[in-house]
């Protein structure tokens, strides 16, 4: 009896323990999470770092200056027909000199030619062409001619003269006017009146453009813009040699073989530039 007391107060002083530490463990858990919450710490970091991100200081997007778009630029030649040798071009026709006859052919969109015609046949040899609107511009043999061509086509053409040179194998004409060259000279003529002026008496090569008249010296070898009656010009830049011409969209390219060297003028920008061909000096 006294021995099943004893086990029966053993096992309860055994139980109050396990709950005595049970409570303690509680507490103290409590403790440490009340003190936690306190602080405002969400985890455990160590001293010398910080879960914290930097503040961004906010600050507006840079501003750039928006390019201006380019100006619309008018091709040098555009408005200026040109009387060559060899063809002169009107939308998808191709006139040619062949003897005393001008031929034209239909252009295709692979660039072959056909339906070949005779538009004209003059008592003349033929040495250049041009097409001015609906006017056949011919350098032949006995000086330079002018035809409707409407009117060749149907077989009562009439040829009207305009000049006294004869074998001009390139001319130009812009606005009313012829621009040739004939030995060292340079000329313009009217279409209307008839009157002729000299540019230059002294051109190596030359380029009619609706800007003006580009012409190079022989004897100072400069290249010069000139005004189209001839009563101003520019010098634009000067070589040691004859200098020759070519014209793109904005640009008038010259160049000497003497010392292998480019130039190029920019209508637009009004400025000169050189480059060496490589190798060569």
């Amino acid at each position: 009896m006294d021995s099943r007391k004893e086990r029966r107060t053993g096992m309860v002083i055994g139980i109050l323990g396990t709950v005595i530490c049970i409570a303690l463990i509680g507490i103290v858990v409590l403790l440490w999470l009340g003190r936690s919450s306190d602080s405002g710490d969400s985890a455990v970091v160590p001293p010398s770092f910080s879960t914290a991100s930097p503040e961004r200081e906010e600050t507006e997007p840079p501003q750039t200056e928006e390019t201006p778009a380019p100006l619309a630029v008018t091709p040098l030649k555009e408005g200026v027909v040109e009387g060559k040798s060899a063809f002169a071009f009107q939308g998808q026709l191709v006139f040619f000199p062949v003897g005393n006859t001008v031929w034209s052919a239909r252009i295709a969109d692979d660039g072959s030619l056909y339906d070949c015609y005779q538009d004209a046949e003059i008592p003349y040899e033929v040495q250049s062409v041009a097409i001015d609107g609906t006017n056949l511009v011919m350098g032949t043999s006995d000086g330079v001619y002018q035809a409707d061509l409407k009117e060749f086509e149907a077989g009562s053409g009439t040829l009207k003269k305009l000049l006294d040179y004869d074998y001009l194998r390139r001319f130009s004409i812009y606005e009313g006017y012829l621009y040739f060259d004939y030995g060292y000279s340079l000329y313009r003529v009217s279409l209307q009146s008839g009157v002729k002026t000299e540019l230059s008496d002294d051109i190596v090569d030359y380029e009619v453009t609706n800007r003006g008249v580009f012409y190079t010296g022989g004897s100072d070898g400069t290249m010069y813009l000139s005004s189209f009656d001839g009563e101003t010009r520019t010098a634009l830049f000067t070589s040691p040699d004859e200098l020759y011409l070519s014209v793109g969209e904005d640009t008038v390219y010259c160049w000497y073989d003497g010392h292998h060297e480019i130039c190029a003028y920019s209508v637009s920008a009004a400025r000169t530039g050189a480059l060496t061909l490589p190798g060569r000096k």
